[in-house]
């Protein structure tokens, strides 16, 4: 039965039109996520009562500071190996072999080094960074999480380059039932620790499943063994991957910065607020980010080919999807805002109207993915980058303005707000005139 149920190739044929296969990619990706987040939404509801405000700061804050690492360490693998997978896999299965080599050896290598670096500099991190040293030993086990992160970060952009929804959802479902088992289990009995190595564990097992399928998923596509890497791979390090990697690099880091900034100034109850609000930002978009990922390879096909026109007119049909799947959810939450807040219990009444001003801002920022991701399939991925580098110059300043003036966690949820109007702003601007413009149109070819 699962052979029938997680096949992509009965599931997601490729001779369906551009509805269908967003339709059906759409409800695997969704799927998939809900499997997973909604069971990780609900473990962390329940890691929120179960620690109180302050150990749930504490436990946010180096979150915060795994999520830094892991888009340094990613190397900007994940869009590199989806865009070039969905670009060549009907036409160059060697080119794709190569491809998948390239990013299993690489992936590995970064999240070993990246592993042993934060092992290493945890106490650092910990009393220069996180203002307690008592946190040293948590850090030295997120560096497990993030050793199995990026490895399994690896495997997961293969399977969307082929476009296996169906079985993303699979491994979702499983690692979803292992997280809302194992993370607060964990804090219940050892706290802090316990759920951090319930991190540990969850990330292990996704890693290792996702591992299992994409070599099944190789074998399914004919993908034969990939020969010496050559010069044209390892380039793509410095033309692609790095551009890719510095236009995500920035969210995290500059998450980051922001929530060590409240720590500093206004203690670790105010980050345990920020970081329940901001669960339901990365809660809203991720309905969003499941639709841009069904239309990345897509956008590979099209952009990838020159065809910035079709590439345009398929650009606004996958807008007005974002718009529709964002805008009732982030209302939803907004109006609920007083009851959601107090299923975490009565610490957290206060953060109601940070909730509100969350939920906007997820709005706002819910197509900006997908702008990004089709600057970076016409390889324009420094302008992607320079987008990011606005929202983060905005962002920081925002906070140091908002915390200064006595706003604490709400000055971060504004800074927020602030930050994604103006890069929306900016983002919109450089589709328009690389994509969608007159000039664009002229080159087009369109498909018969």
């Amino acid at each position: 039965m699962f052979a029938t149920v997680l096949n992509p190739r009965a599931l997601l044929n490729r001779s369906l039109g551009l509805r269908q296969r967003v339709l059906a990619g759409t409800f695997w990706v969704i799927a998939a996520q809900v499997a997973y987040r909604g069971m990780l939404m609900l473990s962390m509801m329940l890691v929120a009562r179960i620690l109180g405000k302050e150990e749930y700061g504490q436990l946010g804050i180096i979150q915060s500071s795994l999520f830094m690492f892991e888009a340094i360490a990613a190397l900007g693998m994940g869009v590199t190996t989806t865009k070039h997978i969905a670009e060549y896999r009907n036409t160059d299965k060697n080119k794709v072999s190569k491809i998948i080599k390239f990013t299993k050896i690489t992936t590995f290598v970064t999240a070993v080094a990246f592993g042993v670096i934060i092992y290493l500099i945890a106490p650092w991190i910990s009393t220069n960074l996180l203002a307690s040293a008592a946190l040293t030993d948590y850090v030295r086990i997120s560096a497990l999480i993030l050793f199995f992160t990026n490895f399994g970060g690896g495997r997961l952009s293969i399977l969307i380059g082929f476009e296996a929804y169906p079985w993303m959802a699979f491994v979702n479902g499983l690692t979803g039932c292992i997280t809302v088992l194992l993370i607060p289990g964990g804090a219940y009995f050892y706290g802090i620790e316990g759920a951090l190595w319930g991190f540990v564990a969850v990330s292990a097992a996704n890693a290792l499943m996702n591992s299992v399928l994409s070599i099944r998923v190789i074998r399914r596509e004919g993908i034969p063994s990939a020969a010496a890497l050559t010069r044209d791979e390892w380039r793509l390090l410095w033309e692609f991957s790095l551009p890719a990697m510095m236009a995500s690099i920035l969210y995290a880091p500059v998450n980051w910065i922001g929530g060590a900034y409240l720590v500093r100034t206004s203690g670790y109850g105010e980050m345990g607020l920020f970081s329940a609000v901001n669960q339901w930002f990365s809660i809203l978009l991720f309905v969003p980010l499941m639709v841009t990922k069904v239309f990345l390879p897509i956008f590979a096909d099209k952009g990838g080919r020159g065809r910035e026109g079709e590439l345009g007119r398929i650009l606004g049909k996958a807008l007005k999807v974002i718009v529709l799947v964002s805008l009732f959810p982030a209302a939803i939450v907004a109006i609920l805002s007083p009851w959601i807040m107090s299923v975490y219990g009565k610490d957290y009444s206060e953060a109601s109207t940070m909730l509100i001003i969350i939920s906007l801002a997820a709005f706002v920022a819910s197509s900006q993915n997908m702008l990004g991701d089709v600057l970076t399939t016409i390889n324009r991925t420094w302008l992607h980058f320079a987008a990011n580098m606005v929202w983060a110059i905005v962002y920081l300043s925002a906070v140091v303005i908002m915390v200064g003036l006595g706003y604490k966690a709400m000055g971060l949820c504004l800074a927020m707000l602030i930050a994604f109007v103006i890069k929306l702003m900016f983002s919109a601007l450089m589709v328009r005139i690389y994509v969608t413009s007159p000039l664009s149109r002229k080159a087009d070819i369109r498909m018969p």
